[in-house]
């Protein structure tokens, strides 16, 4: 049984399969061809995305937390050397959101934070997350994707009582739909099976900063239960990470 319904766990190997072997063949190419600047760059930013899809498909085929935190850290790197804020908004709301999950450590996670400093992006909900590892983190007014983030801008500024009723709505009416323009949209239709899991990691990140009852999320689509409980789980059972089968 993986973490959701919609893939089998097959699937999901398969999956995983064929994107460590393109990011080998592209680490190869780097090292044996001698590209241009711009054409590096490319290459470095499409194995940044590829290793962000195969660390959550991972997480969608039921993988031990604690081995996903171990891929995520390595993926910390990747994106030193290849995320673009050109059309990366997500890819560093999901790695931001992520790590907040994960506590890594204030060292890796201050790596993300100076990518998104270099690149001047200024969003409510990047500095919202950042500034749960820094102090005095100015947050910006800005929303850059109001459709569907403002939904969880407002959440923020909620009691926790309607915080938790609306994290509900956005997860159950909002969350997927608004993402209708995005190019992972409609992937577990694709016949070129591009799906790698559907996961809205900021709503996790939230419930854990701002302590929210989950209780009712936790058979919600999207929701990363497991990712916000993982330690809670480890504490209780020695075998908490077994691969669900």
């Amino acid at each position: 049984m993986t973490r959701n319904e919609i893939k089998s766990k097959d699937y999901f190997n398969d999956y995983i399969e064929r994107q460590l072997n393109r990011i080998s063949k592209y680490v190869d190419a780097i090292h044996i061809n001698n590209y241009e600047v711009e054409q590096l760059k490319n290459l470095r930013s499409s194995i940044c995305d590829i290793s962000l899809h195969e660390l959550i498909a991972e997480y969608s085929r039921g993988d031990n937390v604690e081995k996903i935190k171990d891929t995520y850290c390595r993926l910390i790197l990747t994106f030193e050397e290849g995320w673009k804020n050109v059309g990366g908004y997500v890819h560093m709301l999901w790695m931001l959101s992520i790590g907040v999950l994960l506590e890594v450590n204030d060292h890796d996670f201050h790596k993300l934070i100076k990518l998104v400093d270099s690149s001047h992006m200024k969003d409510y909900l990047i500095d919202y997350l950042i500034s749960n590892k820094i102090d005095n983190r100015k947050i910006s007014s800005k929303v850059m994707f109001e459709d569907p983030y403002k939904r969880m801008v407002d959440i923020t500024k909620m009691d926790k009582n309607l915080a938790q009723a609306n994290m509900y709505q956005y997860l159950e009416k909002y969350w997927y739909k608004g993402h209708s323009d995005s190019y992972w949209y409609g992937n577990h239709q694709s016949k070129h099976n591009t799906y790698f899991g559907y996961w809205s990691f900021e709503s996790g990140a939230l419930v854990k900063i701002l302590g929210l009852d989950d209780s009712v999320l936790k058979n919600c689509p999207y929701y990363p239960y497991d990712m916000v409980h993982w330690k809670e789980d480890k504490s209780t059972s020695k075998n908490s990470w077994t691969i669900l089968d």
